[in-house]
């Protein structure tokens, strides 16, 4: 069957040929040229089917046909002379139907795999298809779409969009068209080798305990001073996770709760005292048998909470920090990863230490204080951040 070479050294170095069997079983070489290695692969691929039907005297598959009717007359006549495919007819009808981007999305949306996503995956990742939409055009042929086309889209998208907006839009891309080549319906993704940016957000807020319960304290609803406290002294993505939490996951007598993350699943997390006494006004407040810790929010179709506490932070003359909900969590495992090890703190957060560092811990000043402090007034102590609060 067909292999794929690559030369080593001198005038070869680079250039790649794929080595296969004619019809009449003898060995041929299909000189490729200077090509990147992913797209030596894909065409290696094809030939190989070719190869395949020729053999069992089969049709070769979609992946194949259309990678034929793309390819140059001198190219094509060469597999024509292996016995690999037959002449090209004069305006010929296209060999196999035309798969545009929308039918793409379609199928990938109808895969079992897509229906079992959490609903904000799915939210994301149907955001990223209109925007493949509205470059490429929902009637783009995929095979058309080239690595060059993938730059370009990812570099429109910066003029627009945050870096970690677009390396998420750019992977939803690369993920769908992925998902082409493995069904065979392309030969290569062209989105592969393209640098998308990082996701890691360059916004380092952080939000001091003392802040955060100024703040609660000027919420006019035990619900909102709730919202931010999970926020802040849980580590609770919001909303996601408040609205799912369920009385019957409280356990009193060992100050924890358990919540269970549409996200991440399960976790058990610790009730620290900032948290405690409103989690108790809460449960004297809502009527005997009522389900969920938080009912307006579970029940809410969107959350109005980040503009609530917004126009708090406002009233109060406070400095607006960037990514409002995600900085206060964000604060609560910088000070957790000041007493506890890293992995303690990742188990109550519901993420890892090293997406942690990459996108929750935060270098503070006190840092920068307590390293500069001279030698004869450093404790063995690590430093605290804020009071203990567990």
């Amino acid at each position: 069957m067909a292999s794929l070479s690559t030369g080593k050294d001198g005038k070869r170095k680079g250039l790649h040929r794929v080595m296969l069997t004619d019809a009449n079983g003898k060995r041929q070489q299909l000189y490729l040229g200077r090509l990147p290695k992913k797209t030596a692969e894909g065409i290696y691929r094809c030939v190989e089917e070719l190869e395949r039907a020729t053999v069992y005297g089969s049709t070769p598959a979609d992946f194949a046909s259309r990678w034929l009717s793309t390819i140059s007359e001198d190219v094509h006549e060469r597999l024509v002379k292996f016995g690999l495919t037959q002449p090209r007819a004069s305006a010929a009808a296209p060999l196999v139907p035309v798969i545009t981007l929308d039918s793409l999305i379609e199928r990938y949306m109808a895969r079992p795999k897509f229906a079992a996503l959490a609903d904000g995956t799915k939210v994301c990742h149907h955001y990223s298809f209109v925007q493949l939409r509205e470059f490429f055009g929902a009637d783009r042929d995929i095979t058309t779409i080239t690595e060059t086309d993938a730059e370009d889209m990812v570099a429109a998208l910066g003029e627009n969009f945050a870096e970690a907006t677009v390396a998420r839009i750019a992977g939803a891309g690369s993920m769908l068209l992925r998902f082409g080549v493995r069904s065979r319906l392309l030969t290569v993704n062209p989105f592969d080798g393209v640098r998308r940016g990082s996701f890691v957000s360059p916004h380092k807020g952080y939000v001091a305990a003392q802040t955060c319960l100024d703040i609660i304290e000027a919420c006019t609803d035990l619900e909102t001073k709730l919202v931010v406290a999970f926020a802040r002294f849980a580590g609770l993505r919001t909303p996601s996770e408040p609205r799912v939490l369920l009385w019957k996951d409280v356990d009193w007598a060992g100050r924890r709760f358990r919540c269970d993350s549409p996200k991440t699943g399960p976790r058990v997390i610790p009730i620290v005292g900032e948290l405690m006494l409103l989690l108790e006004q809460q449960f004297e407040a809502v009527p005997d048998g009522t389900e969920f810790v938080l009912p307006a929010v579970a029940k809410a179709e969107r959350s109005t909470y980040p503009n609530r506490i917004t126009r708090i932070v406002n009233r109060l003359k406070l400095e607006r920090w960037r990514r409002l909900m995600h900085t206060l969590r964000a604060s609560r495992q910088t000070d957790w990863n000041e007493v506890f090890p890293a992995h303690v703190t990742a188990a109550w957060m519901g993420n890892s230490p090293t997406i942690g560092d990459r996108h929750y811990n935060r270098t503070l000043d006190a840092h920068f204080d307590s390293a500069t402090r001279p030698a004869t007034q450093h404790t063995p102590e690590t430093p605290r951040m804020e009071p203990q609060s567990n």
